[in-house]
């Protein structure tokens, strides 16, 4: 058998253990959804059934048709689960749990129609009642209408009827919406008192009102008073059956439930055996599988990797029985193949190998010739090249000085220009400066011209101010010589005279400032003066500037065309050193590129020696 087919064999036997256990925990998982599918329905029964009871209890405080359907379809959905739920259950238990919450709901409904229909006769019966009730008390208002003239004879006689037949219907209402056994007794109570009071009353009192119809209408209230206690009865006994019928279905759905409980533990712990059974057969169908594999893969192949080690450490010799049919006799008769390859592989390179080093070492000696060569050669054109770059340098130098001389000539020019374009600038600013001085000296002429013209109107004011004066000090001795008259008049003429000397001492300061202004214009037209001459003066000497900056842009000039002719010059010798420092340098690079491929030529015969011992060491390691 071959190693595939062992391996596929024990593969598959894996896998179909695997699908086992993979569908015992299928079955295990459906099982379990199943049982609580059915635990669902029982509380689904459950729920259902506390319906009905809340629809009972809807239809109990308010007796109405629309309760009463609301109640009847409560009990056709709880028969309608019931109906859907039989075909889930198979199991005998289950069956008979089911059967028995059927009949307990077919009891339901027979109590719930009894219930309907004693409902119906009290409400009837209660009807009746209150009829008759009415009758009584039409009865006994006609009598006391007609004894109302005669209070003396019959008033007090009909007062305790007319209160007792009050009690009772009071004690009626009172019944009809607790209807327990107090209300019953308080009931039954107010009928004896009123019947009491009947018998009381005097036969000549009753022909006379013609209340002859009372003891026979409270005989018939009796009879349907007793009639509602025997209905009331009734129901409560078909009431009471209701309550066990629904307490015995709330148990039977929670006897349901713990049921279904146990026989969903039961199937976890089949399904707990049928994966544990499963695993442990897998494991141990594994362990023989991986046995047989191991014992029938691993032998040979410590076989093989012990030729493997003893081929790895250079033993040619060995030889391999390659008897099995499967993949690992195939690869033991490859192997064996390879190690007869092998063997003629390395006679072959032994002798190869010889002659190889032998080439080597002639080739080598030839490399160390042309090695010399080669090298005297690039000593001399890098001597020849140095030279040559030396005289390049040189002759640059000189093209970058004459052409740094030229740039230098023409910035001079430039710059010549600018000068006396500036000093005509200046000299037509002087002149300007001149007329504008010129101008200033004529204004500071007017300006002193009205300084002389504010004097007179100063002399003026001060006069004014002073005749002012004594107008006021003759106004102030009249005024005295008035007395208490012209003391008002003294006092506008004290005002008065300090105005005329305060607008004296104005015209004395206004006077003083004019004499000072006039001392500043005096001194100032002499140094107008002085500045008309200077600025003649800069005007003569910036005309001789221009001329001079002419002479010195002729003369940067001639240097300039000078020096383009030596940069002409220097840039020919330039170029002709320049050709002939590439033809040096290029004769300098095949002697590079000559004496690189001699060394590299040396260094490869060196290494094909190296390797040519070195294959020769290797051979030797490899026993044929």
């Amino acid at each position: 058998m071959s190693v595939r087919t062992k391996l596929f064999s024990g593969f598959t036997a894996l896998i179909i253990l695997t699908l086992a256990i993979a569908y015992a925990g299928w079955s295990g998982i459906q099982a379990l959804g199943r049982r609580g599918n059915l635990i669902e329905q029982f509380t689904q029964i459950g729920l259902l059934t506390r319906d009905m009871r809340n629809a009972r209890g809807a239809f109990a405080l308010l007796p109405e048709t629309e309760q009463a359907n609301r109640w009847k379809l409560s009990i056709d959905a709880l028969e309608k689960q019931l109906q859907e739920a039989r075909p889930l259950f198979r199991r005998p238990q289950s069956q008979a749990l089911l059967a028995r919450t059927e009949q307990t709901l077919q009891e339901y409904r027979d109590l719930y129609q009894q219930t309907l229909k004693v409902t119906q006769d009290r409400d009837a019966t209660i009807q009746s009642i209150r009829e008759t009730g009415d009758t009584l008390d039409k009865q006994l208002q006609d009598a006391s209408s007609t004894l109302d003239s005669q209070i003396d004879h019959g008033g007090v006689q009909f007062s305790p009827l007319l209160a007792a037949l009050q009690k009772l219907r009071i004690d009626f209402r009172v019944y009809v919406l607790k209807s327990a056994g107090p209300q019953q007794e308080a009931l039954q109570t107010s009928l004896g008192k009123v019947g009491a009071v009947l018998k009381a009353l005097p036969s000549s009192s009753a022909s006379t009102t013609g209340l002859q119809r009372l003891p026979e209408l409270f005989d018939q209230y009796q009879r349907q008073i007793q009639q509602l206690f025997t209905i009331q009865k009734q129901f409560e006994q078909a009431d009471d059956g209701l309550d066990q019928r629904i307490l015995a279905l709330l148990r039977t759905a929670d006897e349901m439930k713990q049921v279904q409980n146990q026989f969903r533990l039961g199937d976890i712990r089949d399904a707990k055996l049928m994966l544990f059974g499963g695993l442990l057969l897998a494991v141990l169908l594994s362990l023989v599988a991986a046995w047989i594999i191991t014992r029938s893969i691993v032998t040979p192949l410590r076989q093989t990797l012990g030729t493997v080690e003893r081929i790895a450490a250079g033993d040619l010799t060995v030889e391999t029985q390659a008897d099995r049919k499967d993949e690992l006799g195939l690869l033991q008769a490859a192997m064996q193949r390879m190690i007869v390859n092998l063997r003629e592989l390395i006679r072959e390179q032994k002798d190869g190998v010889v002659q190889v080093a032998s080439a080597a070492e002639e080739l080598s000696a030839i490399t160390q010739q042309t090695r010399a060569g080669a090298t005297a050669q690039k000593v001399e054109t890098e001597q020849i090249a140095t030279a040559m770059q030396q005289m390049t340098a040189t002759i640059g130098e000189v093209a970058r000085n004459a052409e740094q001389a030229s740039m230098t000539a023409r910035e001079a020019t430039l710059k010549t220009r600018e000068g006396d374009e500036m000093v005509n600038q200046v000299a037509t600013q002087i002149e300007t400066l001149a007329q504008e001085v010129d101008s200033t000296q004529v204004t500071m002429e007017l300006l002193k011209q009205d300084a002389d013209r504010i004097g007179g109107v100063l002399d003026v004011i001060k006069a004014v101010a002073e005749q002012t004066n004594l107008l006021a000090l003759n106004a102030a001795i009249e005024a005295a010589r008035a007395g208490e008259a012209g003391r008002g008049f003294a006092v506008v003429a004290d005002e008065v005279r300090g105005l005329a000397q305060r607008t004296r001492s104005s015209t004395d300061e206004i006077a003083s400032l004019i004499t000072s202004l006039h001392g500043s214009t005096d001194k100032m037209s002499e140094a107008l003066e002085r500045n008309i001459q200077l600025t003649g003066d800069s005007v003569g000497l910036t005309r001789q500037a221009g001329v001079v900056l002419a002479s010195v842009s002729s003369a940067v000039g001639e240097i300039e065309a000078m020096n383009e002719q030596i940069a002409a010059a220097v840039e020919q010798q330039s170029a002709a050193g320049e050709n002939i420092s590439r033809s040096v340098v290029k004769v300098h690079e095949v002697a590079d590129q000559t004496a690189a491929a001699t060394e590299e030529t040396a260094g490869s015969s060196t290494e094909l020696a190296r390797l040519s011992l070195q294959l020769q060491e290797l051979t030797a390691r490899f026993k044929v």
